[in-house]
């Protein structure tokens, strides 16, 4: 081990992911940051993961400054991140989906980053990432916005419109996850809360290269998609009531307006009924803000027909 590199901590919420989990680990093993902790938390898999982590870690276990690895009835991706992260060491920690793979040099790019921005106080490093399929096969996907490199301290700015931080190549800081509550295990998406609460207080950074290898898994069902446009309206509703002073109100505005036009596209096939309010809100949109409340009343009606189709 560098005796000169802090510990790292690298942290896996594992679930139903046998076929994947070995390269994830192996990704982790191969990387050139040598000063690692690993904690694994199997959280209630119905395959073979634990397994599969068990042998690797029978293989592998050496080449950690530490290991942990849990196996337990299933408790939910929030509560999972909150366990793994109170029992990890480091004071930068690296997240890991147990589908997907860092790039060889991925920690080490985030603590050189860290280091050249010379803003002790950023509480968040993140990198872009390649896609791949089920398979591992390379997949091409459109380069879109990306913000720019460096420390950002406003970045909820950019998070309240959308979620460019592609979770495999990330890293937080400890004390300012515990900080801010963790992770928020009432909510869907934990993710873009938690990022966008640490973006209130603290500055974030992008380092512009790949550092990871995201397994994009395709989702287009109706079912899918009502999910997730809930997940996102309650992490808006949330952030809003909490933070609205932080955030302009023409972008307050252009986020509800892109909303709007999601449920109509949901409303329209979905639910027609709830068409007569969202072309009100549309109307009105210009002269007044949102409300909280309106994120959660349309979140709240998702979920109303999700659970009668269930």
């Amino acid at each position: 081990m560098n005796s000169n590199q802090p510990i790292a901590s690298i942290i896996v919420p594992a679930y139903n992911h046998a076929n994947y989990i070995r390269d994830c680990l192996m990704s982790i093993y191969r990387q050139t940051y040598q000063n690692l902790e690993l904690i694994i938390i199997d959280d209630g898999s119905r395959d073979a993961t634990a397994a599969v982590i068990e042998a690797f870690l029978a293989e592998y276990e050496a080449r950690f400054a530490r290991v942990e690895f849990r196996s337990r009835p299933n408790r939910g991706v929030s509560a999972t991140l909150n366990e793994l992260v109170s029992l990890s060491r480091g004071e930068w920690i690296h997240p890991l989906s147990s589908d997907d793979m860092y790039l060889d040099n991925k920690v080490e790019v985030i603590w050189q980053a860290y280091q050249e921005w010379g803003v002790p106080e950023v509480a968040l490093i993140y990198g872009d990432t390649l896609f791949m399929d089920m398979d591992g096969n390379p997949v091409e996907m459109p380069k879109g916005v990306r913000p720019p490199p460096g420390p950002n301290h406003q970045g909820y700015l950019e998070l309240f419109f959308a979620n460019r931080l592609n979770g495999p190549t990330m890293a937080f800081r400890r004390r300012a996850i515990e900080a801010i509550g963790g992770f928020d295990e009432s909510l869907p998406m934990e993710d873009w809360d938690c990022w966008l609460r640490l973006s209130a207080r603290y500055p974030i950074g992008r380092v512009p290269e790949p550092v990871s290898r995201y397994r994009y898994h395709a989702d287009n069902s109706h079912r899918g998609q009502a999910r997730m446009l809930r997940a996102m309206l309650l992490t808006f509703g949330k952030f809003l009531a909490k933070d609205a002073e932080l955030l302009p109100a023409a972008l307050i505005r252009k986020n509800w307006r892109k909303n709007l036009h999601r449920l109509y596209r949901w409303a329209r096939r979905e639910d027609p009924g709830f068409l007569p309010w969202l072309l009100a809100q549309a109307l009105q949109s210009p002269l007044r803000l949102p409300t909280p409340a309106d994120y959660t009343l349309a979140a709240k009606r998702i979920a109303h027909r999700l659970e009668g189709r269930s």
